[in-house]
């Protein structure tokens, strides 16, 4: 899945822009170690949404939110449900032929 930004038309997947590996090893290693805390607001500043709705969406508390984001980072199973989401945005994006704002 692709999107262009404002870079000199330079493509860029929204794995690259929420800055985690796409899949394989790199990925589950990631996972394994829990998920960067600036992950969660990439994909919420990504997905145009609130922290409160995505973690909502996700199933987390805003007080465990707040601890993660003292800590700096997600659980392992936070991780993985960042991880689906972002899948599904991506499969959305490429359902739509690579526009954002119609997934």
């Amino acid at each position: 899945m692709l999107t262009y930004t404002r870079d000199r038309g330079k493509k860029q997947t929204i794995w690259d822009i929420i800055d985690i590996p796409q899949r394989g090893r790199q990925l589950q290693e990631a996972i394994a170690r829990g998920l960067p805390y600036s992950t969660f607001l990439r994909i919420a500043r990504y997905a145009e949404m609130t922290n409160a709705e995505l973690v909502g969406l996700l199933g987390i508390s805003v007080s465990t939110l707040r601890r993660r984001a003292n800590a700096g980072k997600l659980s392992v199973i936070e991780s993985e449900k960042v991880v689906r989401l972002i899948q599904v945005i991506n499969a959305g994006i490429t359902l739509f032929d690579g526009s954002k704002e119609k997934a």
